[in-house]
């Protein structure tokens, strides 16, 4: 089947990327992982990569040619006042959406091409804001549905050629993170960062183990799927 080559895509230090990236690297069934981030993150083994420019896709693509990819990039920006309310939620469909899209959209073309020489594994990371009304949050909870419904969408138009798997997970509020800890700084004390029940984040390594897990075993139920792992949010 030759060589099995991850690429993740959105890995800045303490991000859940990164910590796929570590944990993948201690599975035996990945000849190599790759990272790749903005070209503004300067991180040993890594592309520099703007999703929503295509060319920089392409070019990380071609140069690596991946089997499996995990998108995780986002960005989480406020509301704000009408003026900004229209930059932020364009900046956030541009990155959460169409960078992604654009992504699976070059990676399709270079798997379908390739044909049955292996098993391909698209996974994005969107947000249990695709489900959730948050207040100031409009464009990212709007975006995350977006890319929600894309994912599940272009899955079921490939479905069909059963060694392609796209699926997804919409995790709650995951401690630590570079978003996590700009988002609170910019709530405050204004309100409280999440809404789960236990009070308990979203563990981050717990949840990079559990996506390397579900890339790593071959099953084909995942494919069109989003899983919600959020403690029970409402």
């Amino acid at each position: 089947m030759g060589e099995r080559k991850l690429l993740i895509v959105g890995a800045r230090p303490d991000s859940l990327g990164s910590a796929v990236a570590t944990i993948a690297r201690t599975h035996e069934q990945f000849d190599s992982v790759m990272c790749a981030d903005h070209p503004g993150v300067k991180l040993e083994d890594q592309y520099g990569c703007d999703v929503t420019n295509r060319k920089d896709v392409v070019n990380v693509l071609e140069t690596y040619k991946p089997t499996d990819i995990i998108c995780t990039v986002g960005i989480n920006l406020p509301d704000g006042e009408p003026g900004t309310f229209i930059r932020n939620l364009s900046l956030q469909l541009q990155t959460n959406v169409y960078g992604p899209m654009i992504l699976l959209a070059e990676a399709m073309d270079q798997w379908v091409n390739r044909g049955q020489l292996h098993e391909y594994n698209f996974v994005a990371i969107s947000s249990n804001s695709a489900h959730i009304a948050r207040s100031e949050s409009a464009g990212y909870c709007a975006s995350k549905a977006a890319l929600s419904i894309a994912i599940r969408s272009v899955a079921r138009r490939y479905a069909q050629l059963r060694h392609v798997r796209i699926w997804g997970y919409e995790p709650g509020w995951i401690n630590g993170t570079p978003m996590s800890d700009q988002v609170r700084m910019r709530l405050a004390s204004q309100t409280a960062a999440h809404r789960i029940p236990s009070g308990l984040a979203v563990n981050r390594d717990q949840l990079a183990r559990r996506i390397v897990k579900d890339v790593v075993t071959w099953d084909t139920a995942l494919n069109g799927c989003m899983f919600r792992l959020d403690g029970g949010e409402q």
